[in-house]
């Protein structure tokens, strides 16, 4: 039974795990999930550790969602895609959030700590 829709703003990053090395610069991506739906941002070509994005994304939220998931990787060309962070938010169930400003504020809060959290775990 579908409650409705969360909308996931991702904005930027800041400060985050070079896995570039010294001499090039991260091209990185997220990756979000809510259960079994997935959505994956574009590539911030060449903005290494502070990329800025300004995409939006919706997922369909259920009585049993109750987390947001992301991974932010660092896009290569000749090798496998280098792992910089994750993190992992569990949420009231969507019930209980009575208005879209208190849902904004809760996911604002969630990706800003967990954006923090990834570059904090990688120094």
């Amino acid at each position: 039974m579908a409650y409705g829709t969360l909308e996931v703003v991702l904005v930027d990053a800041k400060n985050l795990h070079n896995t570039a090395g010294l001499l090039g610069k991260m091209d990185p991506y997220v990756s979000f999930s809510v259960k079994t739906q997935g959505k994956r941002s574009t590539v911030a070509k060449g903005q290494g550790v502070n990329p800025e994005w300004n995409e939006s994304f919706l997922f369909t939220v259920t009585d049993d969602v109750t987390e947001l998931r992301l991974k932010i990787m660092d896009k290569d060309t000749l090798s496998s895609d280098d792992f910089v962070g994750e993190a992992c938010n569990h949420s009231p169930r969507p019930s209980i959030v009575h208005s879209r400003q208190r849902a904004f504020h809760q996911l604002h809060t969630m990706l800003s700590t967990s954006t923090r959290n990834i570059a904090e775990k990688s120094n």
